[in-house]
């Protein structure tokens, strides 16, 4: 699977609140825990999207806050 692919699950897996999902691709991927996802890291759209199991996740994974 492409990055772009396992970026946009990702999104998606976020958006939904799939905190399970969340956490295997970026444990799979950990460099995918601070790429950025339409000008923003995982952990500000979990933030904007008000995820805080999800921002727990990522922080816990290195997540930083990172807008472009």
């Amino acid at each position: 699977m492409s990055d772009v692919a396992i970026r946009k699950q990702l999104l998606e897996s976020i958006k939904k609140g799939n905190v399970k999902k969340v956490n295997y691709i970026v444990s799979i991927r950990r460099g995918i825990v601070n790429s950025m996802l339409y000008g923003k890291s995982p952990l500000v759209w979990a933030k904007e999207l008000e995820k805080d199991e999800i921002v727990k996740c990522l922080t816990e994974k290195g997540g930083e806050e990172i807008i472009v």
